[in-house]
């Protein structure tokens, strides 16, 4: 991957509102996918359901 790409994904993160940092140690790991954009998947209240659900749980991180 190149520095421009990583640099734009690492922009992009930083401007994220109401991300969760929980610890990994000994969590179940998710990752969502939406098949559409970036910002069709997270304008979609359906996936930020899921997303909010998963990171409420004490065993599971999104």
């Amino acid at each position: 991957m190149s520095r421009h790409l990583i640099e734009k994904y690492r922009q992009r993160l930083d401007q994220e509102t109401g991300t969760v940092a929980n610890p990994w140690g000994g969590r179940l790991t998710v990752a969502l996918i939406f098949p559409n954009t970036y910002y069709q998947g997270m304008s979609n209240l359906g996936l930020q359901t899921v997303y909010q659900m998963l990171n409420n749980r004490d065993d599971t991180l999104c």
